[in-house]
Formats: structure tokens, C-alpha cells, sequence
């Protein structure tokens, strides 16, 4: 079995002279790209944890992780108004 991967607390000279050099588009999409990461891996964790779910189910756990409040729709239809 191969080391993990370390993580890092402060970012090396590299990648900081890397990411001062791409422009602002650059910088937009790779935040794109590690949130759309992100979600893809608390998608992943709930469904492990929640083997029997449907995908809406997984789906509305994984908004609810991310924004840390249910679905407006939810609170609607449970006459909620937070």
C-alpha cells in the first residue's frame, strides 16, 4: 500500500508563484472544479452511510451538508418560514 498523500497546512513557494500566475478565469474555474469535487465527495459519504436512500434523498442530505440548512422548498411545505 502506497503512503497518503500529506496534507500540507501552508502552501509551498510553488504553488503559491503557481496560482499568482493564473489569471482570474483560471482562478474561478479550479474554485468551480474543488467545490464541484467537494460535492461529489460528501454525495459519495452519504451514500455510504445511507445505502438504501434514493438519489433525491442523497441529493437533499448533500445541499443540506453543504449550505448547513434544509431545502427552502422543505420548509415551505412544512409551513416553516426560517
Amino acid at each position: 500500500m502506497s503512503d497518503p498523500i500529506r496534507y500540507q497546512e501552508q502552501p509551498s513557494r510553488l504553488q503559491i508563484e503557481t496560482y499568482r500566475s493564473w489569471d482570474n478565469i483560471r482562478k474561478m474555474r479550479a474554485m468551480f472544479e474543488m467545490f464541484e469535487l467537494a460535492k461529489h465527495r460528501l454525495r459519495m459519504a452519504v451514500r455510504v452511510r445511507h445505502p438504501d436512500w434514493s438519489e433525491e434523498q442523497v441529493e437533499r442530505q448533500m445541499r443540506e451538508l453543504v449550505t448547513g440548512q434544509p431545502l427552502v422548498r422543505e420548509r415551505e411545505r412544512d409551513g416553516r418560514r426560517d
